[in-house]
């Protein structure tokens, strides 16, 4: 748990605008228990104190840290750093100005809180609940509202999943990039990369990622630019397809009301709703 004074006071240590962008690149194996990331943050401090930290519950092991390109030798799985689901970064490390941490992990799915993986008769579906603080149960992250930032991903997974994320999909790889290859297996035949477009500044509750055995159902009509998605299980597609059409419009319209309501154009390039299978 996070306190307003603690939030505030890290708050503090960043510039203005603290420029924090989360660069993740995330495998997520068939039914496996466990995925694993590395996350690469860089952010702009305005001062360094040892009090600086990052949310995390990681259920599995952490097992590289850098700061500034400086490897953190793993003793205990970082005990000295790693206390209450906090990941305390090394002062002497940090300076102002910009930054740079780096962490490869393992992760357990969270069940509810955090990143989720459901196994049925129609296949895997994952899933996160994101709001209001659980990012931090997914990678590590400054897990506070004011602390906007963008977020870019690379998503390895089962080539015949379903994908989504913040922004659109920008392109796919057949091949581990190099940056990643010490850090992750090696590709199976039936894997591929999805890289999606960086996202906006957006506080950390609102970070997605979707992927499994979803049936997308695709809007024939926009909203302005803005696409439309519905993504469901096999056995509830033909029942979406069938509601789809009052949930597209339901949904343009309701966007237009809030526009005007709000003054404020929608911020993203599409909106996508997802029935999971078990939603907490």
């Amino acid at each position: 748990d996070l306190t307003f004074e603690e939030a505030k006071d890290r708050r503090s240590h960043f510039e203005h605008d603290p420029n924090i962008h989360y660069d993740i690149f995330m495998h997520l194996p068939k039914l496996d228990i466990y995925y694993r990331a590395q996350v690469t943050i860089t952010f702009r401090l305005a001062k360094v104190s040892e009090k600086l930290f990052l949310n995390f519950k990681n259920l599995g092991t952490i097992d590289r840290i850098l700061i500034n390109d400086v490897y953190i030798l793993n003793t205990y799985q970082y005990a000295e750093f790693y206390k209450d689901n906090r990941l305390y970064l090394v002062s002497d490390l940090l300076k102002l100005g910009k930054n740079k941490v780096t962490i490869l992990f393992n992760n357990k799915y969270s069940y509810g809180k955090g990143i989720d993986s459901s196994v049925d008769k129609d296949g895997q579906f994952i899933f996160n609940v994101s709001e209001p603080n659980f990012t931090s149960n997914i990678i590590p992250c400054f897990d506070q509202p004011d602390l906007k930032a963008t977020f870019s991903l690379k998503l390895m997974i089962n080539k015949y999943w379903q994908a989504v994320f913040i922004e659109k999909l920008k392109t796919t790889h057949n091949k581990i990039p190099i940056d990643y290859l010490e850090q992750f297996p090696p590709m199976l035949e039936n894997e591929i990369i999805h890289e999606f477009y960086t996202s906006k500044k957006i506080p950390p509750y609102l970070f997605v990622v979707i992927a499994g055995n979803y049936k997308a159902i695709e809007s024939p009509e926009k909203y302005k630019d803005i696409e439309f998605r519905l993504f469901c299980k096999e056995s509830s597609y033909n029942t979406m397809q069938e509601m789809s059409k009052e949930i597209f419009k339901i949904t343009r319209d309701s966007m237009e009301t809030l526009e005007k309501l709000l003054e404020c154009p929608f911020p993203f390039s599409k909106y996508d709703q997802i029935f999971c299978p078990v939603y907490p």
